[in-house]
């Protein structure tokens, strides 16, 4: 069609309006980079699609396209070897949530809408792929105590370690006869340490590991000898826990990868929805 043709329709004001409308991203992206359409069967086509859809939220029905995200870069990643971030995985089973909610819903208006019922025909669900994200995923993107034995065992060594250390510390805190090494009577932490502050004159009186001083240098942050082991453990289960979490995401990863080609046809289905 001409351009001429096209600014007297104002197509492009069109196109702006409908994206607005759009219930995805990907959605509004693909509205806007929508060309004129000549081609007569084509344009049927359109419009039988167009007037099912009408007549589905005529009858007070929503598509449901909430918690779609466009998660083509992270499945694209995915393939490449990248190890994907908790939330990242949280938005791949949203959106294939998402995928499994449209199936049923344009399963459940076929009558209504025949030829959209096509699209629905097309979508794939990933049941198992939804399952294993969830169960290493919390609702807060935080990688679940029970992703695995290893990482609940580890965990669970933390919090019994950190504990035996604060009762250590605390029983040092409350020793009469420390009391006059101290700044204050308080745990603190400096790096991933337990430590306590100790007045710089009592230094080579109190046995322990420097790791940090008060801007005045009136305070030093102590590490006691008696809690250095204990420290230590926490130091190490917490390098475990990081290489553990490392695993876990890399093979979800590889979970995601395998399905990351039927996963991008789906999402285009969405957004040829979205569009109509």
């Amino acid at each position: 069609m001409a351009r001429y043709a096209i600014r007297t329709l104002e197509f492009d004001k069109v196109k702006n309006m409908l994206a607005d409308k759009a219930g995805t991203a990907l959605g509004k992206a693909a509205v806007l980079s929508q060309q004129i359409e000549s081609d007569f069967k084509k344009v049927n086509k359109l419009q039988e699609e167009t007037a099912e859809a009408k007549g589905i939220l005529d009858a007070a029905k929503r598509f449901p396209f909430g918690g779609v995200f466009n998660i083509t870069a992270e499945l694209k990643r995915a393939e490449l070897g990248s190890i994907l971030e908790p939330l990242e995985l949280q938005q791949i089973q949203s959106t294939a949530a998402a995928i499994r909610s449209m199936k049923a819903f344009l399963a459940e208006n076929t009558e209504l809408a025949p030829a959209l019922a096509e699209y629905g025909n097309n979508l794939q669900i990933f049941t198992r792929l939804e399952k294993q994200i969830d169960s290493v995923i919390d609702e807060h993107g935080e990688i679940k105590d029970t992703a695995s034995p290893k990482l609940h065992g580890l965990r669970n060594a933390i919090v019994v370690a950190k504990n035996r250390v604060k009762e250590k510390l605390d029983s040092i805190l409350t020793d009469p006869n420390n009391q006059k090494y101290f700044m204050d009577k308080l745990v603190t932490m400096r790096g991933d340490r337990y430590v306590i502050p100790i007045k710089q004159e009592y230094k080579m009186n109190f046995p322990g590991v420097v790791h940090d001083q008060s801007s005045t240098g009136a305070t030093l942050f102590i590490e006691p000898m008696a809690v250095l082991n204990l420290n230590n453990d926490i130091k190490r289960y917490m390098v475990e826990e990081k290489e553990e979490i490392e695993r876990i995401l890399r093979q979800l990863t590889q979970n995601v990868a395998g399905d990351a080609p039927a996963l991008l046809g789906n999402l285009d289905i969405l957004t040829e929805l979205d569009v109509i």
